[in-house]
């Protein structure tokens, strides 16, 4: 949980009140760690994580046989679709 909550504060990822409440009860010894709380907490940096990168580099030029194109990539969560998908510009 250390790990988990010193790539958030380095990667400036800000988890809610009782998310970080329960990572520093598990930190200091006063909780066992859960798998729930794991997973979700992976989940969620990978799902920032991939917003920021969509944000990072939103469009795509590409070349066809309609001519060139311009492709905006959408904020789908990564769950539901892949990381590289590009959605046409509406």
């Amino acid at each position: 949980m250390r790990r988990f909550m010193r790539e958030a504060k380095r990667e400036k990822i800000n988890f809610g009140w009782f998310t970080k409440m329960n990572l520093c009860r598990v930190a200091k010894g006063e909780r066992p760690l859960s798998f729930a709380l794991c997973k979700q907490v992976r989940e969620y940096l990978a799902r920032k994580r991939a917003e920021r990168e969509v944000i990072r580099q939103p469009l795509r030029f590409q070349l066809g046989p309609g001519g060139p194109r311009v492709l905006w990539r959408t904020l789908e969560p990564p769950t539901t679709l892949p990381p590289s998908w590009w959605g046409p510009m509406p």
